[in-house]
């Protein structure tokens, strides 16, 4: 676990300039679990995400579906007599026939249990790690943060974590991310205990220089800019949009029922206001952006694999508040930037560096395919 150390605290403690944060899901989550979730509609919410949350460009990962009925049970697959009578159990019938419980299970494990698995893997990395440095989780970090979750989700730009916020709403949100994605309320626990784990780890060795902090006062001091956006994924798409946009639809309407990203397409595509040189927002799209006159819509802009058209809807003043006022959240303002890269390296070095033996055959394959496929994602529920 020690070589683990080095890697994370170098991008806890590097720059505050991180031009890839703007990836993370979730994905976030969501949060960013979800940030990278999304995909509900949601009334009464009008308020822009995060633009971190808002490009998500890690693949999601996919679920790795049988080709043929799943195999009746194999008593030599089995290691144990106890396992082959378990696997053989009657679970159901279905108009007489037996359904066995060894068939759903190993169609369970082919379409689900590689990302499970990375999942637990990482949870009982980050257990055995914060015991090594002496680092208490408790149950009031879990749910701090499933909260923080739910403020992701809501959009709220909340100062300190005393601030209120919309929970119901947050959580009817959540609610419809789980259905349409598939994923129970015990599987999004775990994934937030897990991020409790790494940010706790992380945060222990998280340092902001006062220069970090002047730089950030900087950004929040300058014009900030007020777009939408609709993500597209081909061309056709966005040939679709664009006569949709001159026949006179109104952009929110569009970015609602098209954008890919379904974080800002259920707030009419908005994102949060960002600075013209904020490192959370791809260089591209800030060029564009602040070329743009209010109210104008721009020709599709592509980032990575995607599409993007831009209205602009106006320029906001910077904050006006002194130095020394806005310091506490300037500083919660570099934690939040500089510890999301962290735990996702974090992640990463605990599910690579761990000795992980396989011993069901369903399960085993699935993983080598998912694996061959390179379409791990390292951040499902992601910090």
């Amino acid at each position: 676990m020690d070589g683990i150390r080095s890697t994370y605290k170098d991008a806890a403690q590097g720059s505050d300039r991180h031009p890839t944060s703007w990836r993370r899901i979730g994905a976030a989550t969501c949060i960013a679990l979800l940030a990278n979730l999304l995909g509900c509609q949601t009334t009464g919410n009008t308020s822009a995400r995060r633009v971190g949350e808002a490009w998500p460009t890690a693949a999601q990962a996919p679920r790795v579906a049988p080709s043929t009925v799943p195999p009746e049970p194999d008593p030599q697959a089995s290691s144990t007599p106890q396992t082959t009578t378990l696997e053989n159990s009657v679970i159901a019938t279905v108009n007489g026939t037996p359904l066995y419980r060894g068939s759903l299970v190993h169609l369970l494990l082919a379409g689900h249990g590689p990302g499970m698995l990375e999942q637990m893997v990482v949870l009982e990395g980050a257990r055995r790690l914060a015991a090594d440095r002496g680092i208490a989780v408790t149950q009031t970090d879990i749910d701090r943060e499933y909260d923080r979750s739910i403020r992701q989700l809501v959009g709220t730009a909340t100062r300190s974590e005393s601030d209120t916020f919309d929970q119901q709403a947050g959580q009817a949100i959540l609610d419809g991310i789980l259905a349409r994605r598939n994923i129970s309320e015990r599987e999004y626990r775990l994934a937030v205990e897990r991020n409790a784990y790494l940010r706790k780890i992380v945060t222990a060795e998280l340092r902001i220089t006062s220069d970090q902090v002047r730089r950030e006062y900087d950004r929040v001091a300058a014009d900030r800019l007020s777009i939408r956006h609709i993500e597209l994924k081909d061309p056709a798409q966005v040939a679709r949009v664009r006569r949709l946009l001159d026949a006179g639809v109104p952009f929110p309407d569009l970015a609602r029922l098209y954008s890919a990203n379904a974080t800002t397409a259920q707030n009419g595509g908005a994102l949060e206001p960002f600075a013209a040189d904020d490192p959370d927002v791809p260089a591209l799209l800030r060029e564009v952006g602040f070329a743009l006159q209010d109210g104008e819509t721009s020709n599709a802009v592509r980032i990575d694999t995607t599409y993007h058209i831009l209205r602009r809807e106006r320029l906001l003043p910077g904050r006006t508040e002194s130095f020394e006022t806005l310091r506490p959240e300037l500083e919660q303002r570099l934690r939040d930037r500089l510890t999301a890269p962290a735990m996702q390296v974090l992640y990463r070095e605990l599910y690579d560096g761990a000795d992980i033996s396989i011993y069901d055959p369903v399960l085993r394959d699935a993983v080598e395919q998912r694996r061959g496929a390179g379409t791990s994602n390292p951040q499902s529920g992601g910090p």
